[in-house]
């Protein structure tokens, strides 16, 4: 019968055992002289060799060719590789960008611009600071959106939002900044005007009164103005009106008339005609108003300031109060 052997896949010759110095490599048998790297040519028999789609390769050529680069160096992993994301990494590459420490085998995190930092660092860099004590908050946590910007307020008034962008807390720092009682999502009501977070009680302390006397309102009956702080409509109208009554110096409101250039109550109007006042006296009276209406412009513009000041104190309470208690925690 006919004698089959081999053939060496390089020259294609048969590969005679015992007559050919052969190599079996590659799940295939070659002549020695012609197992040589299919990319250099550099003769592999008895030196170290990388296999790919059943051809060898040197060491040198198998990882220029097909080895990973390194995402942190740009050089080629040719020994240990850590993966991470898809990406290769030589083992001393694998550090923190914040701080230079080693990752390998502990937590990391891939930042959107592809660098890794460790968890510490990571969170100090990007999760968003708590409203109140300001660490990073991370896994658990509450979010309050801001009121909506005021409208119809003249150039350069006065703000009163504190919360401005979507707030976020730790769910134990989320507490009333009135009484700094604790406070979980349905419990949470945010301040129409400056958007921090009160409990039921506090909120309707501070939100069913009168903003000029301070006394008790009804939902119905409260009239808000453009930051959403309430009302009585005697009291709105009085802070926001400019129609006023040229004889009693009060907001118009009903039946109203019209003399010498100014407006008046009917029942006022009845009254001057009554009492013969001269043009001259109108004047007068009218001069009057002017100084009631700035002077009511100027206090309503303290009280205001006043309000301001006075959230800005009760928002720093806070706030130490929630630094306090995240020390205590992590003490």
């Amino acid at each position: 019968g006919r004698l089959f052997c081999p053939q060496c896949p390089a020259c294609g010759e048969a590969v005679i055992a015992g007559r050919d110095k052969c190599v079996d490599a590659c799940g295939q048998r070659w002549h020695a002289d012609h197992f040589r790297c299919a990319a250099t040519g550099v003769l592999l028999d008895g030196e170290e060799f990388f296999e790919r789609d059943g051809l060898p390769y040197c060491r040198d050529a198998f990882y220029e060719k097909f080895g990973e680069r390194c995402a942190a160096c740009g050089d080629i992993v040719t020994g240990d590789l850590l993966r991470a994301a898809d990406r290769a990494y030589h083992p001393d590459c694998f550090v923190c960008h914040e701080t230079g420490e080693s990752l390998a085998g502990r937590a990391f995190y891939l930042a959107e611009d592809g660098e890794i930092y460790g968890q510490d660092a990571f969170r100090q860099k990007f999760a968003d600071p708590c409203f109140l004590c300001g660490e990073p908050v991370v896994d658990d946590r509450r979010e309050l959106e801001p009121p909506p910007p005021p409208e119809g307020l003249e150039e350069g008034a006065l703000q009163l939002a504190v919360v401005t962008a979507p707030a976020t807390f730790h769910p134990q720092c989320l507490r009333c900044v009135a009484c700094a009682d604790a406070l979980d999502g349905e419990q949470c009501f945010a301040g129409p005007e400056d958007g921090l977070p009160y409990c039921e009680t506090c909120y309707r302390a501070r939100y069913e009164r009168c903003f000029v006397t301070g006394a008790p309102l009804d939902a119905e009956e409260a009239v808000c103005d453009a930051y959403g702080l309430p009302y009585s409509e005697a009291s709105f109208r009085r802070v926001h009106t400019t129609d006023w009554c040229a004889f009693c110096r009060a907001p118009l409101d009903g039946d109203c008339v019209s003399y010498a250039g100014s407006t008046w109550h009917k029942a006022c109007g009845e009254e001057l005609l009554k009492s013969g006042k001269a043009v001259s006296g109108i004047a007068e009276m009218r001069a009057k108003l002017d100084e009631t209406m700035a002077a009511e412009r100027d206090a309503h513009a303290r009280r205001l300031a006043d309000y301001a000041a006075q959230t800005k104190a009760m928002l720093e309470s806070a706030r130490e109060a929630a630094r306090r208690l995240r020390q205590g925690r992590s003490a």
